[in-house]
């Protein structure tokens, strides 16, 4: 999509390295959650099955938000905690050694798995913190995890 999103416009469009998207989805803060230290404190921040008290998602239901239905973080960006974990460019390392120091994605030939970051609708929202990682074979489908692009400027 991103390539094809590319050669319609004629910007560049990508997904956003593992560093990248730790960083927008921190909104500038340090805490845990871009709201704060506290779980409990997602009420109308996030789209979640615990805390969250979304009309979307339930005991026995999850489906996504429409885009923009809770609170921007600091930087203005919607949806970053819950509705859908999102892919990055990394390639899935268990730890950040040898980790570049310029944000740049983590890349290795014949990559098993790329770094799925954030917590999705079917989370609890202690799951949603802006340091949540997982690994995730990147020929998968899943309706909980999706895609945040960025665009490059010259």
């Amino acid at each position: 999509y991103a390539q094809w999103l590319s050669m319609q416009t004629g910007k560049t469009y990508r997904l956003p390295t593992e560093a990248e998207w730790e960083y927008a989805a921190r909104g500038g803060r340090q805490s845990r959650y871009w709201w704060g230290d506290e779980a409990i404190n997602a009420a109308a921040k996030a789209n979640c099955k615990r805390h969250c008290d979304s009309s979307y998602t339930g005991l026995f239901r999850s489906e996504t938000a429409p885009v923009g239905s809770f609170q921007a973080n600091d930087y203005g960006l919607h949806d970053i905690a819950g509705n859908v974990a999102e892919w990055t460019q990394d390639c899935y390392r268990d730890n950040y050694e040898g980790a570049s120091s310029d944000g740049d994605a983590y890349s290795q030939k014949n990559c098993p798995a790329r770094v799925v970051r954030g917590g999705s609708m079917n989370d609890g929202a202690e799951s949603l913190g802006v340091y949540q990682r997982r690994y995730q074979p990147q020929h998968t489908y899943h309706t909980d995890i999706g895609i945040r692009l960025v665009v490059e400027e010259l």
